[in-house]
């Protein structure tokens, strides 16, 4: 900023060093003085302001001093935070809410209290002679897996690779 003004225009912009700045004209002759403004951010949610005239402003940005308009919406809140609250007392019990069990198991609980436990493990594996049998939650067979050689289709009743039979 302070090279735009000074590339034209007829005026510039001369720091004082005493923590102003004044602007002057085309001659020199100065038209304003204004002190520098520091900007303090205080880790809290509130900043303080001081341009050196002696009267330092803070700006609170937290909620609850946040101004709120509530004509149109029917709450009573004044402030962010109390309508942040309102918020979450209007929500509670409105809400299901799911947990996970940690089993494989959920347990869904509706608004009036009803629960529902849902197995998320619908799928069983059992094993009979080398034949892996997959079902569902209802007893489906969903896949059968022989690991068996003589599921395999190799005939090892008429071709010996071995002196044993890998159909035993």
């Amino acid at each position: 900023m302070l090279a735009e003004i000074n590339s034209g225009g007829g005026v510039s912009l001369i720091d004082n060093v005493d923590g102003t700045v004044s602007l002057a004209s085309e001659d020199g002759t100065p038209l304003g003085t204004i002190a520098k403004t520091a900007v303090t951010d205080n880790t809290d949610g509130t900043y303080t302001i001081d341009n050196g005239n002696g009267t330092p402003v803070a700006i609170d940005t937290n909620a609850g001093s946040l101004g709120f308009d509530n004509s149109t919406n029917g709450f009573t809140s004044t402030n962010v935070q109390g309508a942040l609250e309102e918020i979450k007392s209007q929500l509670d019990g409105t809400t299901d809410i799911l947990v996970d069990n940690g089993d494989g198991t959920f347990t869904h609980t509706a608004v009036d209290g009803a629960e529902v436990i849902m197995d998320a493990n619908t799928t069983s594996l059992t094993v009979t002679d080398g034949v892996y049998n997959f079902t569902n939650g209802v007893g489906t067979t969903i896949a059968t897996i022989d690991t068996n050689a003589s599921a395999s289709g190799y005939d090892g009743s008429t071709r010996w690779l071995f002196k044993w039979s890998f159909n035993d």
